[in-house]
């Protein structure tokens, strides 16, 4: 396939070399293949290969499978659904409601205590969530929504979302509305209005989330009839988001912002407005469009051992006060203070 013809020269009186192709010998089949092409040096065409999975699946983009969805619990034989708010609706206090293919939002959790709804964990990976950070194609459990969010947690205790690709919804990707003690781990959140949404709520963990291309907000904490507080939102990746990667809002208290990589978000990395007593270190801001961390009328704020550099307000290791007073901690410029 890749040996040419070879013709005499009509001067020479030997053959020339054995010449070798390097056109194209197996066009790509489909957006996950490439096409190969002759190396000039062998005979045959290349092995076939194809779009790293990381790249070709986007956070969910080329999950097609139908949805499926097991409720698992104790002393009750397991239960398989094709629809994921049914399976909510009908697990029991305790249960875990494993996602496989992809699932249609919005789902709503209203009123409920001690549920893990969970997709299938990256492989070979001790914790369930990759240790460098996850990417883009770990994940093949997707939810997405046409309407509103694709998961709203509501007036609800102790839900654990894990391991799902969360995509597409023109609200939240996952809202913790009026909840406490809930997790989001190691989920995908791409593509939704905001990433993540703590509107309200108290004691939720965000942690080790790809927070990616959202159009607003990649976290976004704010108050509804009481502040949000006591949060942690720790060892995520949230880059290239339309507005602020982290953005703590509306008298928001006492939580806690820690090893986060912030990266190429339109706005700030973290921007803290109206919101005191948070604290915020050790997270990595860098290539964001306005600033790495700004402050705005907040107070009282620990602001310590960030890694703040290549933002478009040009500070380094410091962060941008619009205003504020009382703050502590390396990154606090005197006018903070």
């Amino acid at each position: 396939m890749c040996d040419v013809d070879d013709f005499c020269t009509g001067t020479a009186a030997d053959c020339p070399a054995d010449a070798k192709s390097t056109a194209v010998c197996r066009p790509a089949a489909g957006p996950c293949d490439v096409a190969e092409r002759c190396d000039g040096v062998q005979d045959s065409c290349p092995a076939d290969a194809v779009v790293p999975e990381s790249a070709c699946n986007d956070c969910g983009s080329a999950t097609f499978e139908p949805c499926a969805v097991t409720v698992t619990a104790r002393k009750a034989p397991a239960r398989v659904f094709d629809d994921l708010q049914q399976a909510v609706d009908s697990a029991p206090k305790g249960a875990t409601i494993t996602v496989t293919g992809r699932c249609t939002g919005p789902i709503l959790i209203l009123g409920r205590s001690d549920l893990t709804i969970r997709g299938i964990a990256p492989a070979d990976t001790r914790t369930g969530c990759p240790a460098e950070g996850l990417r883009p194609g770990d994940l093949t459990s997707t939810v997405s929504s046409g309407s509103d969010d694709a998961i709203i947690v509501m007036m609800s205790t102790n839900i654990r979302i894990m391991f799902l690709n969360v995509v597409d919804a023109p609200s939240d990707g996952i809202e913790f509305k009026d909840a406490s003690k809930g997790t989001a781990f190691c989920n995908c959140l791409a593509r939704n209005f905001d990433g993540i949404e703590l509107r309200g709520a108290s004691s939720t963990i965000v942690q080790a989330n790809l927070v990616k291309e959202n159009l607003g907000d990649g976290v976004l904490v704010q108050r509804l009839s009481k502040p949000s507080t006591k949060n942690q939102i720790n060892g995520n990746t949230i880059i290239a988001n339309g507005k602020d990667g982290i953005r703590v809002e509306t008298q928001s208290t006492s939580n806690t912002v820690t090893g986060n990589l912030l990266a190429g978000n339109a706005d700030d990395g973290i921007e803290l407005a109206e919101s005191d007593r948070n604290k915020l270190t050790r997270n990595t801001a860098e290539a964001n469009g306005n600033g790495g961390v700004q402050l705005r009328a907040s107070n009282r704020n620990l602001v310590d051992t960030n890694a703040i550099s290549g933002n478009g307000d040009g500070l380094v290791n410091i962060l941008d006060c619009v205003s504020g007073s009382r703050n502590t901690g390396g990154n606090v410029p005197p006018a903070c203070r």
